[in-house]
């Protein structure tokens, strides 16, 4: 979801660091945050192993999820404004729905496969207790298994569909903890919303400093700073460790800027570089050493970058050479995005070179017009509807224990369990 690679085209300008037992440090402390729904309900509805369930069969694992995010950000002193998507809103993601739709079909059809090849490797395995020769098969026949559950897993997730009552127990959980909340205006979609809302005191009564999201969207929107978590593998291990980065849209402009620069100094001394990789080589060779190409390059152009330290410098502070929200929506709308799939042949590596060159669809500047264009009209801002704005968060007990006997009771959860999230951070004691 959001623009394709963009964190390969942008890095993150900042991480959050842990500090003893906060996973984000303490630089969220006092901050506001736009909390995009969607993702949160995405996350936490995927299908589980947990074996939660309400009366009628159906998971309630996503409680659990919901009310360890909302305790995360209140751990860490954070105020949270969630945004809602607008369902009437998601016909002007049609790009990104019919790609969610071909892929959940593709998943459907292959789980398919996956579940029978399941069922009869179970029933391999379990027919003759002397069916296998030595342990070797046993251990062969374990991880094919385990590789097949993997994978059904990870089609699952693919294939899965958010049912409305789900969705509905998002707000549920909200009201009950007395959050603020709004839906998005119609044809705006919540990351939309969430950028917003850190340029506009308007929307919530004050601005908000991060949105909170995995749809990189909401820079194109404008979202002065974004908080995305990613999921970072361990090195010579199989485990997966949760980090926390930040985008900030000036610091982000600012160093593309910087790397455009960079890319016209070293296109003007593309000549000198090739010369002088040939004559490196030759004395390389000459005397009998290795080198590799590759490596050789780039230790040229950084050569060059580092002479014209002070004219980057220089260049970088020019307006005319500045690289604009303007320009930022149009790399995404060539990388694509949930509004479009983007200009074919070009890709991350190449699209800070080219992207001036590149001449957009009437249909591409009619998406930059229309959706990261669009402003919220006076009428719009008016009937928004703030929920939960005259109470006090994780103030109300008594509210909290009903909260605590509904969720047990229609959906299934333990309710010594939900509590305990709650009092070992020190709420509703």
């Amino acid at each position: 979801m959001g623009v394709t690679n963009f964190t390969k085209v942008f890095k993150p300008t900042g991480e959050f660091e842990p500090v003893k037992k906060l996973k984000l440090g303490t630089k969220l402390k006092g901050k506001r945050i736009a909390v995009d729904a969607s993702i949160q309900e995405y996350r936490a509805n995927l299908p589980n192993r947990s074996g939660l369930v309400d009366p009628n069969g159906d998971s309630s694992s996503h409680i659990n999820t919901l009310m360890t995010f909302i305790i995360l950000l209140k751990a860490h002193g954070a105020e949270q404004f969630w945004v809602i998507d607008n369902k009437k809103s998601e016909k002007n993601k049609k790009n990104e729905l019919e790609a969610r739709e071909n892929k959940r079909k593709s998943a459907e059809c292959e789980l398919k496969i996956l579940y029978e090849k399941k069922k009869n490797l179970c029933e391999k395995k379990n027919t003759d207790s002397d069916f296998f020769s030595d342990i070797t098969d046993e251990e062969n026949a374990n991880e094919e298994l385990k590789e097949c559950e993997t994978a059904i897993e990870k089609k699952e997730r693919l294939a899965f569909r958010m049912k409305q009552k789900q969705r509905d127990d998002t707000i549920f959980i909200l009201n009950a903890l007395d959050i603020p909340y709004m839906i998005a205006p119609e044809g705006f979609a919540a990351e939309q919303i969430c950028a917003m809302s850190t340029n506009d005191e308007r929307i919530f009564g004050v601005k908000m400093d991060y949105v909170w999201t995995t749809d990189s969207d909401a820079m194109a929107f404008g979202a002065r700073s974004m908080i995305k978590r990613v999921d970072k593998v361990v090195p010579n291990k199989k485990t997966k460790v949760k980090k926390y980065y930040e985008f900030n849209l000036e610091q982000i402009l600012a160093n593309a800027t910087k790397t455009i620069i960079e890319y016209e100094i070293l296109e003007e001394n593309d000549k000198y570089i090739k010369s002088e990789c040939n004559r490196r080589k030759k004395n390389a060779k000459n005397n009998g050493e290795s080198i590799n190409a590759k490596e050789l390059k780039e230790i040229i152009q950084q050569e060059i970058l580092q002479q014209n330290k002070q004219i980057i410098e220089e260049y970088s502070q020019k307006k005319e050479k500045q690289f604009t929200l303007h320009d930022l929506v149009t790399v995404c709308l060539i990388l694509g995005n949930d509004y479009n799939s983007g200009v074919k042949g070009i890709g991350y590596q190449t699209v800070l070179k080219v992207y001036k060159t590149v001449k957009l669809s009437g249909e591409q500047e009619k998406i930059r017009t229309e959706n990261f264009g669009r402003q919220l009209s006076s009428e719009e801002l008016s009937n928004i509807i703030v929920h939960n704005t005259d109470r006090i968060p994780f103030s109300d007990k008594e509210k909290f224990e009903n909260f605590l006997d509904v969720i047990k009771r229609d959906r299934g959860y333990n309710r010594a369990r939900a509590k305990k999230l709650f009092t070992k951070e020190n709420l509703f004691i």
